[in-house]
Parts: C-alpha cells; sequence; structure tokens
C-alpha cells in the first residue's frame, strides 16, 4: 500500500510542473526549462544513492536500512513546506515577482487569452485521442524510459550479480550515470535553446526538426551503447561497462530536447492533461519492464542480464523510426481557441501621439467590433486572468509592425476573432 499511494503521489507531479511551465517560461525558454527543472529527479537519485549504501551498513542507526526511508520521508516534509510557502501557479501570484517582471513574462509568452472567460472551454478529447503527433510522442518517451529503468533502478543489482562492486562502492558508482544524465539534459536542453532561438542563432531549422534530431540521436546512441554493455562482463572490465553506462545516460539526457519537449509543445493549453496521458503509459510500461527484467533474472547470471540489456537496446533504437516519421512539435490546431475575450485598459500618458491598438496573430490584423474613435496613449496594457491549465492558449503575436484597424474605449471588453498562430 505504501509503494502505491507513493506511485500515486509521483504521477501528479510531471503534469503539474509542465503545466507551471507553459505558465512561467515563453516557448522559446521551454526546452532550457524541461531540462533544469527536470533535473531534480537525477539530483534527488544522486543524493539518495550513495547515501542508501552507507546507511544500510550502519545497522547501528535506525536498523540500517530503515534510515532510508524516514530520512527521505523528513526531507520531503522539509520541502513540502518551503514549497507551500514560495510557490506560486503562475507569476501574477508570487510575492517576489514584480510587476516589471510579470509584464515582461506575459509578453513573450505572448498569451491570445486576455481577460476572463465566461465560458471555461472544454478539453478536446476527441481531438486528442485522435492526434498522431501524440500517439508518436507518447510511444517515444515509453521506448527512452524503458531502457532508463533498467540503468537507474536495476543497476545496482547488475553491478552485484556482474561486476562484483561491494555495497557502499555500489552506492556512489551507480551515481555516476544519474551525474552524467543531469548534466547531459541540462547542456542538451540549453543548446536546443539557442539553435531554436531565430534572434541568437544562425539555424533556420523548425521546431519539429530540432526535436527529432535530437530524439534520433538520443535514442540510436542509448541504444548502441545498452546493446555493447553486455559485452563489458567480469570484475576485469567493470570501468569499460561504467563507462558505456555513462556514455549511455549523455544520449539519454538528449530525449528532454527531444520528445519530452515535444509533448509539451503540441498542445500547451493542455499540458497538464496530455503529460498526465503519457507518464501515466510510462508508469505502465516501467512496471511490466521491472516484471520481465525479474522473471528473466532469476540468478543474477551474465546470460539473463545480456537478455534484459539486449531487449532493452531494442526497445530503445525504435522511436529512430517512427518518431522521425510522425512525431511533432507544432502546436497542433484543437490547442487553439479560435475566440477569446479580451479586457483592455488604456495607459495614460503625456505624450501627444496617439496609436491605433491592433493585434497580430498569425501575421494578420484582428480587431472587430469597434465602432467609435478613441485616443490612446503610448500603447495598452492588457490584464491578464488564468485560471485552470486548460485556461492556456500558447497563441503568438506576429513581431512584425502590421498595423490593424478599429478603435477602442477605456475599460471596453473587446470581442475578437483569433486565428490559429504560429510561434
Amino acid at each position: 500500500m505504501a509503494r502505491v499511494l507513493t506511485g500515486f503521489s509521483d504521477a501528479l507531479l510531471q503534469p503539474s510542473t509542465n503545466s507551471m511551465i507553459t505558465r512561467w517560461f515563453p516557448p522559446k525558454e521551454r526546452t532550457f526549462a524541461i531540462g533544469i527543472i527536470t533535473g531534480g529527479r537525477q539530483i534527488g537519485t544522486l543524493l539518495i544513492l550513495p547515501t542508501a549504501g552507507f546507511l544500510c551498513e550502519k545497522k547501528q542507526f535506525m536498523g540500517g536500512w530503515p534510515s532510508i526511508f524516514y530520512i527521505s520521508a523528513f526531507i520531503v516534509a522539509i520541502i513540502l513546506i518551503f514549497w507551500v510557502i514560495l510557490s506560486a501557479d503562475k507569476p501574477a501570484k508570487h510575492f517576489c515577482v514584480s510587476k516589471k517582471e510579470q509584464s515582461f513574462i506575459q509578453e513573450k509568452i505572448q498569451e491570445e487569452n486576455l481577460g476572463k472567460r465566461k465560458e471555461r472551454k472544454s478539453v478536446p478529447w476527441k481531438s486528442i485521442a485522435t492526434c498522431v503527433p501524440l500517439y508518436a510522442g507518447v510511444a517515444a518517451l515509453i521506448c527512452h524510459e524503458y531502457p532508463l529503468v533498467i540503468m537507474l533502478q536495476l543497476l545496482p543489482k547488475y553491478m552485484d550479480d556482474v561486476l562484483k562492486i561491494s555495497v557502499q562502492m555500489n552506492g556512489i558508482i551507480s551515481a555516476l550515470p544519474i551525474i552524467v544524465l543531469f548534466v547531459s539534459k541540462t547542456l542538451s536542453s540549453s543548446l536546443a535553446s539557442v539553435i531554436g532561438s531565430r534572434k541568437r542563432g544562425r539555424f533556420l531549422l523548425s521546431r519539429t526538426a530540432i526535436v527529432k534530431i535530437f530524439n534520433g540521436i538520443a535514442s540510436l546512441g542509448l541504444g548502441i551503447c545498452i546493446g555493447i554493455v553486455p559485452l563489458m562482463n567480469g570484475q576485469g572490465h567493470s570501468a569499460g561497462a561504467i563507462s558505456l553506462l555513462c556514455l549511455a545516460n549523455v544520449f539519454a539526457g538528449m530525449h528532454t530536447p527531444g520528445v519530452q519537449t515535444a509533448l509539451l509543445q503540441l498542445a500547451p493549453a493542455y499540458s497538464g492533461i496530455i503529460t498526465g496521458i503519457a507518464f501515466g503509459f510510462v508508469a505502465i510500461f516501467s512496471i511490466l519492464n521491472k516484471v520481465i527484467s525479474n522473471v528473466i533474472v532469476k540468478d543474477g547470471s551474465l546470460s539473463e542480464w545480456t537478455l534484459v540489456f539486449e531487449i532493452s537496446a531494442v526497445v530503445a533504437v525504435l522511436p529512430v523510426f517512427f518518431f522521425t516519421i510522425w512525431g511533432s512539435a507544432d502546436r497542433q490546431p484543437w490547442a487553439s481557441q479560435k475566440h477569446a475575450t479580451k479586457n483592455i485598459s488604456t495607459v495614460t500618458s503625456e505624450s501627444n501621439d496617439t496609436k491605433k491598438p491592433h493585434f497580430t496573430v498569425g501575421g494578420e490584423s484582428t480587431l472587430k467590433n469597434s465602432q467609435n474613435d478613441y485616443s490612446i496613449a503610448n500603447g495598452i496594457r492588457f490584464t491578464m486572468f488564468l485560471n485552470e491549465v486548460d485556461d492556456l492558449n500558447d497563441v503568438d503575436y506576429d513581431e512584425r509592425d502590421t498595423s490593424g484597424s478599429g478603435s477602442l474605449n477605456s475599460n471596453e471588453t473587446e470581442t475578437t476573432s483569433v486565428e490559429e498562430g504560429k510561434y
């Protein structure tokens, strides 16, 4: 029962994390954000592995191995207190974020959903269920996580059975691939963000092309490294096996700017739902992976572990084919709101220049239902009210200086037709 509750609680983390990322980070920075934020899992694993090996041998301290769970629970309780005090689901609710910074984040996110909706938009379950890029992304994520279960959870047992490494050293050495995974996902996410930024970079690759390239390299490299590991058997080859496992995690980290970013970008408005679906299937297949591995590995022999690694290698390579063909990182048509209500208020200024407001979505100016002429000095202040994760819509304003028609009164609510935009 304790393990069931632990799994249920852990299942809530990734969907809520992705939902917050869409609120706190502009589209071009989300790849980097995913790499940094999800790296917390590697940091936690990195800390607990050597600590657990040390505590297991200290029988006089809380009975040895039970102390691992007591200490983990204490740390989680402390983190929970800080989380409740310091966290906020969006910048506007955080006490440390200034008005200027809030405006900057909102402008960069370029949200089209300005103003509080009168009616909540229902979740497009039919569109989600028939989205081919979503199926490709979920399948690729499963194939990515499958070998990670071997490298992160069953690795200590492999080192004990085949490499004959002691318990205390086992914990320390098992942490090495975790360090490599954290560094890899952070650096590769940063590189993907630079490549995807047309302002800073000189690359003209689309968002979909970037995620496919990173995911293809990651899947192919991960599969090759895992497939070679069984060749490094026995104590004399332990250094080679550990090196290959570390190299495998270099490639595994590149899935973050690959399929994980793709799933987040498919429908930012429903990122929590999509992530929940994806990691729900990942959890199911992770259970199957452990069951299959435990059925195969009965005596801990090299032949048994070879079969486990070879199966994982084949699974790891599969996304090279189907994700490259059907994968995508472009926002889907059903993920954009067709009509948004905007609450617009004017900001007065001493300037005598007057400007007419315009909204540019997908390169066209769309402002309707405005009948009178109004004066606006130096710009327009937009007030954004975001509710739940399904209230988010990631529609960009075109950065080009296109003029629009129409006039506004102060504090007048205008209903505009919103066309699908592109980043």
